[in-house]
């Protein structure tokens, strides 16, 4: 074993300019409180044992760097430091990995091969500012090719505008969160992860940064949860098990593809989705006991279909752009405000269901289809909140094949006996 740095309180020298080789079953401890940008304590390594780099658990301090080829055929060990790659860094073919444990922070705002895995943990190195650094730094229009394994709940944050592509296998179970290094609500740095074979099972979370047109299954079994300004753009369909958001200045933009949630549950989304093009659904949710709660619907081409007994609710604002409601599935409008359907239709299939929510005790959700109502195979309307009596107008059909057609009463909770008509483009309601 040999130690460079006499402890983490000091500053480090530097083996200096030339190669330094830990042979197998040798350890080089690097230990220092060197200050951003960090001291370049190696040159050219080549690692066959164990390296370990460790600084103090203090902000801003424990700054580590090359400056030349990084030949890791072993691991290498970032504790309470952060290392920061050179550009340009030359790598060997050798496999090798590097662990960043809870506290440390690896800089990887250059290429990064296959060879080399990352198995990431925690939220990174403190900043002089108190900010955590993630547990990888990135930001520059690279691609990084190293496998990526999330060990616990993780921080990964983009310092740059990118975009940084991850073409490697992602893994792992814990929480994955991406957001930008500066930690504010303006948006920065993108990140697009490309393989078709990841194994993520963990919750994403995305704040203030943007994912873009990534794989359709990269992250199909994670529930992803959008804050602050985060952003998803795609060009694919994508799957996830889940889509949440708190945030009104969160937003989607699919070109002419959805985005499919498979194991939603019931979610709120605050946020804004939208659709490239009109006629095209940007959300599909798939199964009963799932529903998608849209608190801020302000978005014209959004295209929302719910099969297989799923549910859409429509809480108010402006509008969406497309409903279709299919084999037994809801869609709910109403709660606050009224809304409408622009420039798509509402197509009712499948005894399909309306669900009328009460405003208030005397008044009804209600929404305008622009483009029209279509019914096949019947449809039902469900009143599921106390009222009193009285004739609603619930629905403003202007064309379709729907007007004239009467629903059937599916749930009703008014206290009250419901009789369904149609007057002129109006479908009302009467309790008595």
């Amino acid at each position: 074993t040999v130690q460079l740095g006499r402890d983490i309180n000091a500053l480090t020298g530097n083996i200096g300019f030339g190669l330094t080789t830990v042979q197998a079953g040798a350890t080089l401890n690097i230990l220092g409180a060197n200050e951003a940008p960090g001291r370049p304590v190696i040159a050219d390594l080549s690692n066959l044992g164990n390296v370990n780099i460790t600084g103090p658990d203090a902000c801003g301090e424990g700054n580590f760097r090359n400056v030349g080829s990084w030949n890791n055929a072993s691991t290498v060990t970032l504790t309470d430091s952060k290392f920061t790659f050179n550009n340009p860094t030359t790598f060997t073919a050798n496999a090798g990995t590097i662990l960043v444990n809870d506290g440390a922070t690896l800089n990887a705002k250059i290429a990064m091969p296959a060879t080399q895995t990352l198995q990431l943990n925690g939220d990174g190195k403190c900043s002089a500012f108190g900010q955590p650094e993630g547990a990888l730094e990135y930001g520059a229009a690279v691609t990084i090719a190293s496998p990526i394994q999330i060990q616990s709940d993780t921080l990964m944050t983009a310092n740059g505008a990118g975009p940084t592509v991850f073409s490697g296998v992602l893994s792992g179970s814990s929480t994955l969160k991406l957001d930008n290094y500066a930690g504010t609500a303006t948006r920065s740095g993108t990140a697009t992860f490309s393989n078709a074979g990841n194994t993520f099972t963990g919750d994403l979370i995305i704040d203030s940064t943007s994912l873009l047109d990534s794989h359709p299954l990269a992250f199909d079994e994670s529930n992803v949860i959008m804050e602050g300004s985060a952003y998803i753009q795609n060009t694919q369909t994508m799957t996830f098990k889940s889509l949440a958001s708190d945030s009104p200045n969160t937003n989607i933009t699919t070109w002419g593809v959805p985005i499919i949630l498979t194991d939603n549950g019931v979610t709120t989304f605050a946020g804004r989705i939208v659709n490239s093009a009109a006629g095209f659904n940007t959300v599909t949710l798939d199964g009963s006991g799932e529903e998608l709660i849209l608190t801020n619907p302000t978005a014209v081409n959004s295209g929302y279909r719910a099969v297989n007994g799923a549910k859409f609710s429509f809480t108010g604002g402006q509008g969406v752009g497309k409903i279709d409601v299919e084999s037994g599935s809801t869609f709910t409008f109403g709660r606050t405000t009224s809304g409408y359907v622009n420039t798509g239709p509402v197509n009712m299939t499948g005894n399909s269901t309306l669900e009328v929510r009460a405003i208030t005790p005397s008044s009804t959700g209600f929404f305008i289809a622009y483009g029209g109502l279509n019914v096949t195979g019947g449809y039902k309307v469900d009143l599921p909140d106390p009222m009193v009596a009285g004739t609603y107008n619930i629905m403003q059909a202007w064309t379709g094949t729907g007007p004239g057609q009467i629903p059937t009463i599916g749930v009703n909770n008014t206290g009250l006996t419901p009789t369904f008509s149609w007057s002129g483009q109006f479908l009302r309601v009467t309790l008595a």
